[in-house]
């Protein structure tokens, strides 16, 4: 079975999902669409076990070729020369989407959806919800993050038992081997990498929903009560919030207890996680959340927001890691001080439950979830090309901004 998948770009995590499900079709093509997203510092350079071709070599590019209408035709000439047996798609909004769609069904190619959209990780509106409907109930199959992307793909057209799991997954070996090796060289990393002696993690982008601004406020309440059990905060990345963040931890007299290290390369995290004594994600909403993934990977303890996708699949018994309101900030502090005083043993219990449970969300699980997905979308009846008037709207469709459907 050759299988195409359509991405962004190929970032270090896909690279880690389509190396997995190289493993179970006889041949894997992955198709870079844009060359390059929105986090181009974490863009992978080896691609192993599956072939790559690219349709734009920078964003800049993708951009223009949208709005003029050549993304839509080089897509599907692409899928053409290909003469794939199934493509897997990411999601339902974007030109290159639209384009294979109706390049599959024009061809009689069955189709599979990926997608983490939850259905309360943004504002919906009745009339976005019913054209989202009209458009994935369109597609074959689903490729869900977890069980909450699952539900939302059920409710928008979908067949429950159509939708596989397992999109959203990580390279459980790259975090678990790095960061144990980490722990082994401790004192010389600390130096190496100018951290405190004992911190506390959290990466992600500065942008609103990521809530930093409220982080610098329950870790500021956290350490006024328990200022020598809680350790100093380092946190990764950048954004357009950094100055807010900065702002906030002056304005609560912690600014040299937090510190920013701005981002940091793929094959530099699991130092960071291993050293860490815990990690929290506190977004607002949150469609999945890799980094859950890549701290429990890691062996670190975590507090994760209830509004992410990987938390409500991969925490749901609330035994493997701390779970918080992302608005109550009083809650997220008990949360800071209670990973802290962990008792040695209890630390250790946590752990080895997180890393137990992510264990089954490796790369193996993509490959399996997606092998599941194409099998199932080939055994299902085909169907008819798209009519005039739908293709025309998702042609029209496809130039817009990405984004304008989520």
């Amino acid at each position: 079975m050759h299988c195409v998948a359509l991405t962004r770009q190929i970032g270090h995590y896909h690279n880690a999902r389509y190396s997995g499900a190289s493993k179970f079709f006889e041949n894997l093509t992955v198709v870079s669409c844009a060359g390059e997203g929105f986090f181009s510092e974490f863009a992978s350079k080896s691609f192993d076990g599956y072939l790559v071709r690219s349709i734009c070599r920078t964003y800049d590019e993708y951009k223009e070729k949208r709005v003029t209408g050549r993304l839509w035709e080089e897509t599907q000439e692409l899928l053409n020369e290909l003469s794939p047996d199934v493509v897997a798609i990411p999601g339902w909004a974007s030109c290159e989407s639209f384009a294979a769609l109706n390049w599959c069904r024009e061809n009689g190619v069955p189709t599979i959806l990926m997608s983490e959209s939850q259905k309360d990780d943004a504002d919906r509106s009745k009339l976005k919800e019913t054209l989202k409907s009209l458009i994935v109930s369109q597609f074959d199959t689903g490729f869900a993050g977890g069980e909450s992307s699952r539900d939302y793909l059920n409710q928008l057209g979908l067949q429950h038992k159509d939708i596989m799991l397992g999109y959203n997954a990580v390279d459980n070996e790259h975090f678990s081997i790095g960061a144990a090796n980490a722990r082994t060289k401790r004192r010389r990393l600390i130096e190496e990498y100018d951290l405190p002696q004992q911190f506390l993690l959290a990466s992600c982008r500065f942008i609103e929903k990521k809530n930093l601004v409220r982080l610098i406020e329950a870790y500021a309440q956290a350490k006024r009560k328990n200022a020598e059990e809680v350790p100093d905060l380092v946190i990764l990345g950048n954004g357009t919030e950094r100055d807010k963040v900065v702002e906030k931890a002056v304005e609560l007299n912690i600014i040299s207890n937090v510190h920013l290290h701005g981002f940091r390369s793929y094959d530099a995290l699991p130092t960071y996680y291993g050293l860490s004594r815990g990690f929290i994600h506190i977004a607002t909403h949150e469609q999945w959340g890799l980094v859950i993934n890549e701290a429990m990977a890691s062996g670190t303890p975590v507090i994760a927001s209830s509004r992410c996708g990987a938390t409500r699949t991969l925490l749901a018994d609330n035994e493997a890691g701390f779970v918080v309101d992302p608005f109550d900030v009083g809650e997220i502090s008990e949360s800071i001080t209670s990973l802290c005083q962990l008792s040695a043993g209890s630390r250790s219990t946590m752990i080895a439950k997180s890393q137990e449970i992510v264990s089954a969300w490796g790369s193996e699980k993509f490959g399996s979830g997606m092998y599941a997905a194409a099998l199932r979308a080939i055994e299902l009846p085909r169907k008819p090309p798209l009519k005039y008037v739908a293709r025309l709207f998702l042609e029209r469709l496809a130039r817009r901004q990405i984004g304008d459907v989520t």
